[in-house]
């Protein structure tokens, strides 16, 4: 399990599933999980979409 560094998605192969990106880090911390964006706070607060994101880059 990886973060992307230019969106903060929670990665599981190579390439981020969101942006695309391959600049990923191995260290994050927390972890922010959306699972109804149209009904979360946080999802509106922090803009974030239905998914896993890392709170923040470690590396």
């Amino acid at each position: 399990m990886r973060a992307c560094k230019n969106c903060k998605a929670i990665v599981y192969e190579k390439k981020c599933h969101v942006c695309g990106s391959t600049n990923l880090a191995k260290k994050f911390s927390g972890l922010i999980i959306i699972l109804d964006e149209q009904n979360s706070i946080i999802s509106r607060k922090l803009n974030l979409k239905q998914g896993e994101w890392a709170a923040q880059i470690d590396e």
